[in-house]
């Protein structure tokens, strides 16, 4: 997924950002009662773009645990993230109803 954004998106350049993991929201913030999800989602997209810090690393132990709760695939969530780049709303949505739907 990561190489395929890379190539389509960026155009084959890599970017120049590092994402500030002290802008982080906490591990403890949840929304819509769903723990990890504000986290997880600048993640993504920093993943997406080549932008993670050394510090942070996709699929750590609680971004496992997020997946495994909601049942959803890293690389699905990936893909989420790619089509809805731009409405953090409609990334929290999706895994809402994926959610409910367990």
């Amino acid at each position: 997924m990561r190489r395929d954004y890379f190539l389509n998106v960026q155009g084959g350049r890599a970017s120049t950002v590092v994402l500030d993991e002290a802008k982080m929201p906490a591990k403890t913030d949840a929304v819509h009662g769903i723990a990890w999800l504000p986290r997880i989602i600048p993640k993504t997209k920093a993943k997406l773009r080549g932008e993670l810090p050394p510090s942070l690393m996709y699929c750590c132990g609680g971004d496992r645990n997020f997946f495994t709760t909601h049942d959803i695939h890293p690389a699905e969530f990936l893909s989420l993230v790619w089509r809805h780049e731009r409405s953090d709303a409609a990334i929290i949505d999706w895994v809402v109803r994926r959610s409910a739907a367990k």
